[in-house]
Formats: structure tokens, sequence, C-alpha cells
């Protein structure tokens, strides 16, 4: 975070050297810092060394990513990745919006989860001033 303090902080997110492009909507590479990894990322399938996950993987990523930019720490037990983080774990400061929106963010379930277009069409991103 760069001009913290000042009238707008600027977060910068750095260290991309795994990234990889996915053609189409499946990616099927073991990738990432894995604390942050969405678990159909690491689930193998008989018969193959990965199963295939979509882009819904890298919305994991970010909700992961955003509740240690917000508390300086990932979520410790009782939390299981996938599972809801534990109300406790947020720290007061956080609105109930942007809980929300990280919330769904790491949901285990794909079907259930937000696409990055659901979080950004929140109201937390829509109507702050």
């Amino acid at each position: 975070v760069s001009g913290f303090g000042g009238p707008t902080p600027v977060v910068k997110l750095i260290d991309f050297g795994y990234a990889k492009e996915v053609m189409g909507d499946e990616g099927t590479l073991d990738r990432g810092t894995p604390v942050t990894q969405a678990p159909e990322v690491t689930r193998r399938v008989p018969g193959t060394l990965r199963a295939p996950y979509g882009t819904k993987a890298d919305c994991y990523s970010v909700g992961i990513t955003m509740f240690f930019a917000l508390k300086r720490g990932y979520p410790v037990a009782p939390w299981a990745p996938g599972g809801p983080i534990p109300e406790s774990q947020f720290p007061s400061s956080i609105s109930p919006g942007l809980r929300e929106i990280i919330q769904r963010l790491v949901l285990n379930d794909v079907d259930a989860r937000w696409s990055m277009q659901q979080a950004l069409e929140h109201p937390w991103f829509t109507t702050q001033p």
C-alpha cells in the first residue's frame, strides 16, 4: 500500500511469476500460493494429474487475498478452506458489505461462488463515495 494516510491509498499486487493465461474456461495447472488456492485447483481426478477448474478459482484467490490485506493474516482454524470464514476472524472495522463479498468469493461450491463481475456489482463497490 502506498499513499497510506493520503487522500487515495493505492494498492499494488505484485509477483505474478506463476501467472498463466487460461485459454477458454478451464485450467489444469497447480500454480500459486497453496493457502490462496481454491479447493478445486488441488483436487485430483483418478487417471489425471488435476481436475479441470474454471476462472472462479481465481475469484477464490482474490477473496483470500482481500482477507489477508484487511487482516494482515490468513483465516485460521476453525476455518476450513472452502467454508465460510468465521465472523470472529474479521476485524471489526470491516463493513458487512465487504465481509459479504469476501465470504461469497471463498465458497467451496463453485456454482455458488461469485464471479468477479458479481462481486464488482455489489453495492459496496457501486455506492461507495
